[in-house]
């Protein structure tokens, strides 16, 4: 798998774990000090690099532990 790839599919999950809170990209954004383009950009295009912080603030955000962002089994892990 390719970093490119990674990204998407863990965009994917932000996406899907954002949404069943109920949340906009706005929203979630202005939780972790981030526009709501960026949070468009981790969630759509895959070409943001995830640093460390930004996937803590992410995961602490959506109430899930970071690694539950990267599992391949993050459906079961994040109850979604």
């Amino acid at each position: 798998m390719t970093d490119r790839v990674f990204y998407q599919e863990m965009g994917r999950r932000v996406r899907v774990i954002r949404r069943a809170l109920g949340l906009t990209q706005a929203a979630l954004g202005k939780q972790i000090g981030v526009s709501a383009y960026t949070i468009f950009v981790i969630e759509n295009v895959g070409r943001v690099n995830l640093t460390d912080e930004r996937l803590t603030a992410l995961a602490a955000a959506l109430d899930v532990f970071a690694w539950q962002i990267a599992a391949s089994d993050w459906r079961e892990q994040c109850g979604v």
